[in-house]
Parts: C-alpha cells; sequence; structure tokens
C-alpha cells in the first residue's frame, strides 16, 4: 500500500484548518478561534501542527503562528528533500549502468 494517499489527506487537513483559522482571523491569542468539529480536519494535523508551534492554542480556542506555521512547512520541505534525493540519485545511478550493458 502507498503512502501517497494518506499523506495527501494528512497535507489537506492541515490546509483546511490553515485556511478556517486565516478566515477566521484567528492569527493572535486576543483573536483566537474554537475549532468547530475537530473531526472535519483530523486529530493528528491538529496535534501534529500544535507540537511544531504552527498553532497555538489560547483561552477563547486556537490560533495560527504564521512564523511558525512558515517555518514548519520549510522543515517540512527540506526533509522530504533530504529523503528524495538520494532516491532520485540511486534511479540514475540504475538507469546509467542498465545503459552501459
Amino acid at each position: 500500500m502507498s503512502a501517497g494517499p494518506v499523506v495527501a489527506a494528512a497535507r489537506r487537513a492541515e490546509r483546511r484548518l490553515v485556511e478556517y483559522l486565516r478566515e477566521a482571523g484567528a492569527m493572535s491569542p486576543a483573536s483566537a478561534s474554537p475549532i468547530p468539529d475537530q473531526s472535519w480536519m483530523g486529530s493528528k494535523a491538529l496535534r501534529r501542527m500544535l507540537a511544531a508551534g504552527a498553532l497555538r492554542e489560547a483561552d477563547a480556542g486556537y490560533y495560527l503562528d504564521e512564523a511558525a506555521y512558515s517555518a514548519y512547512r520549510t522543515a517540512r520541505t527540506r526533509k522530504m528533500a533530504l529523503i528524495m534525493a538520494p532516491l532520485v540519485i540511486a534511479a540514475i545511478l540504475v538507469i546509467w549502468w542498465a545503459a552501459m550493458r
């Protein structure tokens, strides 16, 4: 089974949560907003973003820390690049090796 659909669903849940908070104007502790029915966006996405500091909890609910969210996305992209680069290089080497035979 491929992890692709799972990763896509997680990214979609994060994106929906970020869009909701941005539309609600929840960008600071003073403007924090409750998240209605957390099941729609996935509790794993909420926990992951809270752990990363991209989301913060306040008395009135949650708010998006834009700077931390940007750093979170950059780190995630960098991690993916570090995973994919050796795979791409290996594929190129296999193709090159096969062409040389």
